[in-house]
């Protein structure tokens, strides 16, 4: 019972204010950086790709271009997307 609890705290510190997306929103850079410092382990791990080598060995690496790609559409849902209500 206690694990639960646990987890549920550790949830509600790990969420974004409203009003960080809203001022992001309005253009303030810094809680833009925030929000994508916020995200950044999530984007990497979608970032990560498979490559081979000649031998057929397995290595993961990031693929930066995804990276950037992942978080300018962050940024463009925030900014174009995003509605508060």
């Amino acid at each position: 019972m206690k694990t639960n609890k646990k987890r549920k705290n550790y949830e509600e510190q790990q969420k974004i204010p409203f009003t960080a997306i809203t001022q992001a929103k309005k253009g303030d850079w810094d809680a833009m950086q925030r929000i994508l410092t916020f995200y950044r382990p999530y984007i990497r791990t979608f970032s990560m790709i498979d490559l081979y080598d000649a031998s057929g060995r397995k290595y993961r690496c990031m693929d930066e271009e995804r990276q950037h790609e992942l978080e300018s559409k962050l940024i463009w849902a925030i900014l174009k997307d995003f509605e508060p209500v």
